[in-house]
């Protein structure tokens, strides 16, 4: 509890993506800050978030659910919500039990997922 982290990275040649850093554990305690985070972005028109998943430890089903809600949002924008780096264990194995890998695309590199915006 307490060690999640965010760290938005805004690419100078595409304004409208946001690449979130995320590590720690996002469980319910982490829940509201990171929820102010992605609405700020929403209302900044940062409507392509790109989340790299590398150093998180942890994501909750109620994590999972405010990426859901978020996706909902963005695409009514014309956004979109991907994902780069799931690659530990633990917050692998909940996404795919949860069928996030069906909803949203994940990618090996953070630069394949901006550029992959390009084409949305």
């Amino acid at each position: 509890m307490g060690d999640f982290h965010c760290e938005v990275h805004l690419p100078s040649m595409r304004p409208e993506v946001a690449v979130l850093r995320v590590s720690g554990s996002l469980d319910a305690y982490a829940l509201p800050d990171l929820e102010k985070t992605l609405q700020d972005l929403i209302r900044e028109k940062h409507c392509h978030m790109v989340v790299n998943c590398e150093k998180l430890r942890f994501i909750s089903s109620s994590g999972m659910g405010l990426f859901l809600g978020t996706l909902g949002e963005v695409e009514k924008q014309g956004g979109s919500v991907s994902f780069v780096q799931v690659t530990q264990p633990e917050v692998h194995d909940a996404m795919s039990l949860l069928g996030f890998f069906e909803v949203f695309p994940v990618f090996d590199q953070e630069a394949e997922a901006i550029q992959k915006q390009r084409q949305r």
